[in-house]
């Protein structure tokens, strides 16, 4: 019998412990296959995604989960439970806007997710990829060990590969409101910055940070990080609780848009399509119109 070399036998070894350590990664692509998110856990169990538009990768592995007032975070600790996925190709009317028909086409990945100790409590991180970007929000299912919560900090990255260029309007700086005038810097450049923040790539691609269907929800802003990232920063109450919410609940969601053209921005439909549908169902009453003057005059 041939005696395996002392080395070759180390070698083997750490290459099965490897492979037994590494984190399983999931993924779920655009139906036109142009971009593409992938979900993984990090070796402390926090959950973590990254976004590549075809070659290029857009967002670097960036972080997430919650921080609460009087119960223990939940960002790491995790493990996955089950995954679903499903595809929505549908197209819907829009009665006021800047286009009558709305195509919904995207795919979607769900993960569910549980902690391994204390109370195992539950949490879902839901994808869902066109093929101009991307919407994710969080999900706290019924349970038992969640009823109300406080959330103190949500703790979502977006790590870009690089020191990007951004037109930004501050948060805690001069002229602090929404109709300040955008300047345009390197995200080095900037602390707290307000949604929606647009980007310039070094990759030649264009990306706008936002939210969708912020219903009873604290509304987003992008604190400056170390390195080339931002994590959201909640607006907070007086008292400095960012969310009041009651279990079962759903985020807002986190959208990235993604375009080789600024104009391609503008014209993009994904947070039409990810807002929640009108509740209006007899629209035969709106009559569109167009308004040339100064916004308030209206009201």
């Amino acid at each position: 019998m041939k005696k395996i070399p002392f080395r070759q036998c180390i070698a083997a070894i750490m290459l099965v412990i490897l492979s037994c350590s590494a984190q399983k990664s999931y993924k779920v692509a655009s139906p036109g296959k142009t971009n593409e998110i992938t979900f993984s856990l990090t070796k402390t169990g926090q959950p973590q995604y990254t976004l590549s538009s075809g070659k290029t990768k857009v967002l670097q592995p960036s972080l997430m989960g919650f921080e609460f007032d009087g119960i223990p975070k939940m960002a790491d600790g995790f493990k996955v439970l089950s995954t679903e996925k499903n595809t929505v190709n549908t197209t819907w009317d829009q009665p006021w806007g800047e286009f009558k028909k709305i195509k919904d086409h995207h795919n979607e990945l769900t993960i569910h997710l549980e902690e391994t100790g204390g109370q195992k409590r539950k949490m879902d991180i839901i994808f869902r990829v066109f093929d101009d970007g991307v919407g994710f929000r969080y999900s706290f299912p019924k349970q038992p060990n969640m009823d109300k919560v406080k959330i103190s900090n949500e703790l979502t990255q977006f790590v870009f590969p690089a020191d990007e260029n951004v037109w930004w309007t501050p948060v805690h700086r001069e002229n602090s409101y929404y109709e300040s005038h955008y300047r345009k810097t390197a995200m080095s450049r900037t602390d707290t910055i307000n949604t929606p923040a647009t980007f310039e790539a070094k990759s030649g691609l264009f990306m706008a940070l936002h939210e969708a269907a912020l219903t009873d929800y604290a509304s987003m802003t992008l604190l400056k990080g170390k390195g080339n990232t931002y994590t959201s920063e909640l607006v907070p109450w007086a008292d400095g609780t960012k969310v009041y919410a009651q279990v079962p609940f759903a985020t807002p969601w986190r959208t990235v848009i993604v375009a080789k053209k600024p104009g391609d921005l503008v014209t993009s439909t994904l947070m039409l399509n990810l807002n929640e549908p009108s509740k209006i169902t007899d629209t035969s009453w709106i009559e569109p119109s167009k308004y040339i003057g100064i916004w308030w005059g209206m009201h």
